[in-house]
């Protein structure tokens, strides 16, 4: 059968980084990246606030790793002081192919989280419309789709 595996490991984004996950996804055959997170991939690579230094970061892991691979390559970002913003050089959110706000939905009464909305920012991969909403429950500690939400 189709076996899943998954793993962690330390990265950083310096050039000898940027080369091993190239690397590692094209002689792994590796489907999916997720980093958490943007600010500390950065640490000792480049400024995590400098909206050039952030671009290029990006295009590189698109246009070099990404798409030559056929890899998704997720980064977190976490919330920045202002309300519904990331934190960072603006790039993060500029230069991404997609941004995902997640926000906890809790229950009215006993106010305790139940699921998360995810908000399309930007999606440009989306035909119809690039700032849905998904919204996730939590049922026997899995999130399914609370709405009838056609997956695509």
């Amino acid at each position: 059968g189709n076996e899943i595996s998954q793993g962690q490991q330390v990265w950083y984004a310096n050039i000898n980084g940027i080369i091993k996950l190239e690397n590692f996804v094209q002689y792994k055959g590796i489907d999916a990246v997720f980093i958490d997170s943007a600010k500390s991939l950065s640490s000792g690579a480049f400024n995590y606030l400098d909206n050039v230094q952030v671009r290029d970061f990006i295009r590189i892991s698109r246009d070099v790793i990404a798409k030559p691979n056929n890899v998704h390559i997720e980064i977190l970002s976490h919330d920045g002081t202002a309300k519904g913003s990331h934190s960072g050089a603006k790039s993060w959110a500029e230069e991404s192919s997609m941004v995902i706000y997640l926000k906890p939905n809790s229950d009215e009464n006993t106010k305790i989280q139940n699921g998360v909305t995810a908000e399309f920012k930007k999606d440009r991969a989306a035909n119809i419309n690039p700032r849905r909403r998904v919204t996730y429950k939590l049922e026997e500690c899995e999130m399914v789709l609370k709405d009838d939400k056609e997956i695509v």
